[in-house]
């Protein structure tokens, strides 16, 4: 998918749209007077992209230069605090993990991107333009198939903007587990995540809205200064926290003892600081249904590979115990345990 300016409708050629390209272009060299950065804000479109005004443009409430003092204030939010939106958007998308590995259809995908424009707008949280340091075309964009990614020195942040796809996230398909599109819910249960195992706060400061009103999260991370390391070193660290790795393609990794995913935890994605892996773009889950029951046995398969594994939880005990007579008897899951590999990568968006 090819990146676009935020304000830029595609497939359109409107008056509206070309003086937005106008105005980005401008952006791009100066910072906008304030009549210039007021009209950028008024522009909307209809359902075929013709210009419509405005009267309570998206951006009243959360106007690039705030935001920016918000995104070098962020050090100090937590999770609920006033700058982290996260929680308050997944209420509104019905709360809770979204971690049932049940596809995700194009409408209760539309209508979750409904409500993550509603919410944004009606919540002064909206933005039709970042600030002029985060232009989509510039070199310090450093983003790649799930996000535009810019680096604020003055915060020591990077600010990263979800593209419309808003990555991947497994779910199961034909009898196997895959990694396919996802959902706005989806996408903040993996924030979420990225919390819960490796302590990485990620605040939601809003929703940027192209001319279209799709909306794409706009979130930011702080600086980890840790040490890139390989895959066996991953697998390594892993390992010593109970997980073992069930597919190579994917960089997953499972631990039944509290029914923990990881997925995508490959160099690109986690460093080693303090003797400690942190994940920074990895994807963490509790996945339940068939997605819980292909992961268990694809990590069987993997503890059977391996005599010794570093975990003894109950869940292995049991399958241990469930060992047909016989030496190099194969262990037997009360899960389902397809014949053909369980993990299946779909390309990404």
């Amino acid at each position: 998918m090819q990146d676009r300016l935020p304000s830029t409708p595609r497939g359109t050629d409107t008056a509206a749209s070309r003086r937005v390209r106008e105005l980005n272009r401008i952006a791009s060299k100066r910072a906008l007077r304030p009549e210039e950065q007021a009209e950028l804000d008024r522009f909307s479109t209809a359902e075929h992209g013709a210009e419509v005004p405005n009267d309570k443009p998206a951006g009243s409430g959360l106007t690039p230069a705030r935001f920016r003092e918000e995104l070098r204030d962020a050090n100090r939010y937590t999770g609920g605090s006033q700058g982290d939106a996260r929680e308050a958007v997944a209420n509104v998308l019905g709360g809770g993990e979204q971690a049932s590995g049940s596809l995700v259809g194009e409408s209760e995908r539309d209508a979750q991107k409904r409500s993550v424009v509603d919410w944004a707008k009606a919540n002064g949280r909206a933005l039709r333009a970042l600030p002029r340091a985060f232009n989509f075309n510039s070199p310090n964009n450093k983003g790649q198939t799930e996000h535009d990614v810019w680096f604020d020195a003055k915060a020591q942040r990077w600010l990263k903007v979800s593209k419309p796809s808003f990555g991947v996230f497994p779910s199961v398909k034909n009898g196997k587990w895959t990694l396919g599109r996802t959902s706005p819910a989806q996408y903040l249960t993996k924030l979420a995540g990225l919390k819960e195992l490796f302590g990485i706060e990620t605040p939601v400061h809003g929703v940027l809205l192209d001319i279209r009103d799709n909306p794409s999260f706009i979130i930011s991370q702080p600086t980890v200064r840790g040490t890139e390391i390989d895959e066996t070193v991953i697998e390594k660290h892993f390992r010593e926290d109970g997980f073992l790795k069930i597919a190579d393609d994917a960089a997953a990794y499972y631990r039944p003892s509290d029914n923990t995913a990881v997925f995508d935890a490959h160099p690109g994605n986690v460093v080693e600081k303090e003797g400690k892996l942190v994940g920074f773009d990895a994807i963490v889950i509790h996945p339940t249904g068939d997605l819980r029951a292909l992961l268990e046995a694809d990590y069987l398969r993997a503890a059977q590979r391996r005599p010794k594994p570093l975990q003894s939880g109950s869940f292995l005990d049991q399958a241990r115990a469930a060992r047909a007579p016989g030496e190099g008897a194969p262990l037997h899951a009360s899960k389902p345990q397809p014949s053909a590999p369980s993990n299946e990568l779909a390309p990404r968006l």
